[in-house]
């Protein structure tokens, strides 16, 4: 099963996402300058799972495609600035913060 399928039929939040029902291609490629269509942006910026979204993103070690209105860079400075690892679930990561002072 591919990301793409494991989304659509795992994923109960996507039932709720501005970009269901529209080509995912969309949210995979890249400009030649390596930049993603900003229509892409424009969807995420409003949808009401974009938290779930990045977190799918960040439990299924996803390193390519644009989730929860972040690029694969801007997840990487994301999970860099909040001490997120790579496949932690949002669960895991507010647990290992919950002691934190």
């Amino acid at each position: 099963m591919n990301l793409i399928e494991d989304i659509t039929t795992n994923a109960k939040w996507v039932k709720d996402a501005n970009c269901l029902g529209m080509d995912v291609n969309l949210f995979f490629e890249m400009n030649s300058r390596g930049v993603y269509d900003p229509f892409v942006r424009e969807v995420c910026s409003t949808c009401s799972v974009i938290e779930e979204c990045l977190w799918y993103a960040n439990e299924s070690h996803s390193l390519e495609g644009f989730f929860g209105n972040m690029s694969p860079r801007e997840r990487m400075a994301w999970r860099r600035e909040n001490q997120v690892q790579m496949g932690m679930t949002k669960e895991d990561w507010e647990a290992s913060n919950e002691h934190a002072v």
